[in-house]
């Protein structure tokens, strides 16, 4: 049933309100203007009956009245007399309440010691009623019944009781007019009361009406860019995947846009707000009839699309997307390119809630961070929050304080003379019941979990404490320690970094603090800052991965960088693909003119070596010269080795079975 709105309910209470005050106010004030009309009544009969009768009675009347006195009377109240003066009937009671003259002869001698009315005159008061009875035409009336107490001159207390009957009609006549008179101003006045509230009312009502349907926008819709939010998502999720028909797909995306934070630190907020108008703007042409796009929060937006027939059509949209997001916005003449990273995920296959989706296009979103086309779809692959993961996660806190997790080592090999120059840190879990994991299983969780920064603690310390002990002891080595985007922008890194060396006391040109491509870009500012404080320390600093992420050369001259390594996709392929070789070729070549050394890592056999070599490369790295290894068969290897490799693995070489190199920390 539709409910009445604010102003109608207020319309008809107000009025029944209204109404009944009225009709209480009325009732109230009626019945003081029947009080004083029967008051004027009471003092019109005593001034009649004091006038009339009080200088013509005597006291030898009140024993009773003979023959000729009861004439008297009669002539000075008879003929039209009575009706002249306003008195139906009239009677005189003495002392003892005995009636001693009344215009009905018949009832002259009767008491009226039973009336309660005749003793409230004796005892002095002027009282009346109404009653019926028959007037001076002796027809039935309604009649004002007086009785009026008389003192007589020269006595104490009430000589006589005048009883005079008055007629009603002009009483009643009266409370008429002056009630009729009450009900007009009173309902005048309440009407004009109630016009008066009424405009206010529904001037009132409308600012409700406005303010409930704002409410229910905001409730359904972001304020900045009119789009649908996450409340008002879910519920067009909800149903579509309700109606979603066997065979058929929906995909779920979700838009994450790269360095927005940036804008918003150095341009203001303001024209942050801005740019995700204009991104809302560029998305929302892209959308088709069916399709919901919505702003999550933040620089977070999703697109619905339902009922796709293939997971090519969603991949292409994608990219349209991406390719719209990445063109140049202008915020008060500053061109700004904002990327995006865009996650996928598909129902049924990923889900059938929308939390699932979310979750899992969430997942699928920040491995697009590391792809360079920023497009990616979910795969259980890439979620770190799987039962096992969840399971290892939450082992890792005690996994580092219980001294499981361990380091090996790869050795760094100079291209020019074979000689080793340093190793790499690679952080490994023994797991006792698991056995030895890579970081891939569990460097995500940490990073998820917030156990990074005790891992990374635990990897720089004991990497400078191993790099240490051997320098000691006579091998002149340098240790690389890959450092996690979050590690990478955290301002208390360099202390730590500061104390380790002096707690173990080794040379800062003897460290290496590598990070990857993504993780400058991601936090340019504070990652800057934090290197810079580093290069002070004399620690040396290289960009692992190179090539693989979207730096710029602006990028690399900020940085105080000594090395750049070449990632291994561009090494395995360089004899096989042109392009391949032209990379390494291109950033050996940008390496020299900004007098960086470079690194070749996963190099796998001879003729690699000898091509990078060839090509200026300074240092190699890979299973052609070790796996990685215990930190103590790294230093009986590198012992054996000491006088230089000759591009072929050495005599003695260590060649233990593990998992590929993958970043440490």
């Amino acid at each position: 049933m539709r409910r009445l709105s604010l102003l109608l309910r207020f319309s008809l209470l107000s009025a029944v309100l209204v109404t009944v005050l009225g009709a209480v106010l009325a009732n109230l004030l009626a019945g003081q203007i029947e009080r004083r009309a029967l008051a004027s009544a009471e003092n019109l009969g005593k001034g009649i009956a004091l006038a009339q009768l009080e200088s013509f009675l005597l006291v030898s009347d009140l024993d009773g009245m003979g023959p000729v006195r009861l004439m008297e009377f009669d002539h000075r109240l008879g003929g039209n007399r009575l009706e002249y003066l306003g008195i139906e009937r009239v009677k005189i009671f003495n002392t003892d309440a005995t009636i001693v003259y009344s215009d009905d002869r018949a009832t002259i001698g009767d008491s009226g010691a039973g009336s309660d009315m005749v003793r409230q005159a004796l005892a002095g008061r002027v009282v009346s009623k109404l009653t019926y009875g028959l007037d001076h035409t002796g027809h039935g009336a309604r009649m004002v019944e007086v009785f009026v107490p008389f003192r007589h001159p020269g006595t104490s207390g009430t000589a006589a009781v005048f009883e005079v009957y008055l007629p009603y009609a002009p009483v009643a006549d009266q409370m008429r007019d002056d009630t009729r008179q009450l009900y007009l101003a009173l309902g005048s006045g309440l009407a004009i009361l109630w016009l008066a509230l009424f405009p206010i009312v529904a001037e009132a009502s409308k600012s409700l009406r406005r303010q409930a349907a704002e409410n229910r926008r905001q409730a359904r819709f972001d304020a900045l860019t009119e789009l649908p939010n996450r409340r008002s998502l879910q519920e067009s999720v909800e149903h579509a995947l309700l109606g979603l028909g066997d065979g058929r797909l929906a995909a779920f995306l979700l838009i994450d846009l790269d360095h927005f934070k940036e804008v918003n630190d150095t341009l203001g907020h303001d024209h942050g707000d801005r740019l995700l108008q204009e991104v809302a703007t560029r998305l929302g042409e892209l959308m088709r009839p069916t399709d919901v796009l919505a702003r999550l929060g933040g620089d977070e937006f999703a697109v619905f699309i339902c009922d796709v027939p293939d997971r090519d059509i969603v991949r292409r949209r994608a990219q349209e997307m991406h390719a719209a997001l990445n063109l140049p916005v202008d915020l008060s003449s500053v061109s700004v390119v904002v990327d995006a990273s865009i996650g996928i995920a598909m129902a049924p296959q990923d889900g059938t809630t929308m939390d699932t989706l979310l979750k899992h296009a969430d997942v699928a979103m920040y491995a697009a961070k590391k792809t360079a086309n920023r497009v990616c779809e979910y795969t259980p692959e890439l979620d770190p929050y799987s039962h096992d993961r969840l399971e290892l996660g939450g082992q890792l806190h005690e996994a580092i304080a219980r001294g499981e997790l361990v380091l090996h080592y790869q050795p760094l090999v100079s291209a020019a003379d074979g000689r080793i120059r340093g190793a790499e840190a690679l952080v490994r879990w023994q797991h006792p019941d698991r056995g030895l994991l890579p970081p891939a299983d569990f460097l995500p969780l940490a990073e998820r979990t917030g156990a990074i920064g005790p891992l990374t603690d635990f990897v720089i310390d004991r990497a400078i404490k191993d790099a240490a002990d051997w320098n000691r002891r006579g091998m002149d080595v340098e240790i690389a320690v890959n450092l996690a985007g979050a590690s990478a922008s955290d301002p208390r890194i360099p202390d730590r970094v500061a104390a380790a060396l002096e707690r173990h006391g080794l040379a800062p040109d003897k460290l290496m603090l590598e990070l990857s491509e993504d993780t400058v870009i991601t936090d340019p500012r504070r990652v800057a800052a934090v290197l810079w404080r580093l290069d002070e320390l004399g620690v040396r600093l290289a960009l692992d991965d190179f090539g693989t992420g979207m730096s710029s050369l602006a990028h690399l001259r900020r940085l105080p960088l000594h090395q750049l390594k070449i990632d291994r996709s561009f090494v395995s392929r360089l004899l096989a693909d042109t392009q391949d070789a032209g990379v390494v070729e291109a950033i050996i070549a940008l390496a020299q003119s900004l007098s960086l050394e470079t690194v070749a890592e996963g190099v796998e056999d001879d003729v690699i070596a000898s091509a990078l070599t060839a090509r200026g490369c300074d240092q190699l790295q890979g299973y052609h010269f070790s796996r990685p290894v215990p930190g103590a068969d790294f230093e009986r290897w590198a012992r054996e080795n000491a006088g230089g490799l000759d591009g072929a693995p050495a005599t003695g070489a260590v060649a233990l079975t593990g998992p590929v190199r993958a970043p440490a920390a």
